[in-house]
Order: structure tokens, then sequence, then C-alpha cells
């Protein structure tokens, strides 16, 4: 007696599931580079005293920088974007980085991040480089010599336009429990 074996609809998609990610899933890292492509990203992050007016600090310092002015693209109640450099308006507003650009006019997408904070003002400067193949060892170093020196130069204008971190914090509340002890 001979059974026949048979499968459903279910172990057929199964199987073709499987077949399709064993087969397709990993060419687009091979036979696509371009898909493969990483933004280098780099973070600095910084303390400042509260100050009421920092979107209008960030967006004069970073439209004025000398050493590449940037344009504000996007402002938020915590977050500022700013571009610099080759970039082209792509399907659907998105910006994407020029092809043709030369390396001195590389892409950078900065995005400054304001965390208020009790008594101060948490900073984060995010510079982006997206497309094209990770940077050279030498030009990672010269963005990152680069974007440090922004860093602080920012920092250093903080303190120049804004008084710095002369302003003492506030001093904080006594436990309870120490309290307690001390009149009890």
């Amino acid at each position: 007696m001979i059974t026949a074996w048979t499968i459903g609809w279910q172990e057929a998609l199964i199987v073709v599931l499987f077949l399709v990610g064993i087969i397709v899933l990993p060419l687009p890292g091979r036979l696509f580079p371009r898909a493969a492509r990483r933004t280098a990203r780099w973070s600095h992050r910084f303390r400042a005293p509260a100050i009421a007016a920092i979107h209008e600090a960030a967006e004069a310092f970073f439209c004025s920088y000398p050493e590449g002015e940037y344009t504000l693209r996007a402002r938020e109640r915590f977050r500022l974007t700013f571009v610099r450099g080759a970039w082209q308006v792509g399907p659907g507003g998105r910006l994407t980085p020029h092809p043709q650009a030369p390396p001195a006019d590389r892409p950078v997408l900065l995005r400054v991040l304001l965390q208020p904070r009790p008594d101060s003002l948490l900073i984060t400067l995010k510079h982006e480089v997206p497309g094209g193949a990770a940077p050279a060892a030498d030009a990672r170093q010269r963005l990152t010599a680069h974007f440090a020196r922004e860093a602080s130069d920012f920092r250093a204008y903080l303190r120049r336009s804004f008084g710095g971190d002369r302003r003492q914090a506030a001093p904080r509340p006594a436990r309870r429990i120490e309290t307690l002890q001390r009149h009890g």
C-alpha cells in the first residue's frame, strides 16, 4: 500500500518563504553595494546654563560659523536640524547627498538636541555624514577634529554670550530623615 504524501498551502508557504529568505535577503549587500552604505556619525555632549533663547543662539552660531555655514532645515521644541554641503531634494522632499559632490563640499547633517535640566541644559550635537562608503581613516580624523572644534567653539560662544558657568546651582533641599533627626 502506497500512501501519497501531500502538503497543504501553509507548508508550501513556509517552504517558499524559507527559500526567499535564503536567496533574496542577502542579495542587497552583495549585488547592490549602495544599499550596504552606512552613515558616519559623531556625537558631542555638554552642559550649559539654562538659556531662554537657546534656539536663537544655536541658529545664530551655526548659520554664521566661519568654517562652514549651516542652513537651518527644521526647528522643533527641543531639536534643531542644520545642513551643510552639497544636498539635493529627493522624492517626497527628502534631502539626499548630491552624488557628484567634491570631497571638500561633503554633505553634513547636524542635529542639536536641547534637553532641559533643573539647573542647566544638556546639549547634544550629532553630526552625520551620509551616503558613500565610510570615509578613509585620514578623512575621518579630519572630520573628527573639525566636529570637536565646532563643539568647543559653540561651547565657548555660549560662555561668552550668556555668562558661562558663573551661576551657582540651586541648593538641594535637605532630606526629610535628616531634618527630622536634627529637630527631634
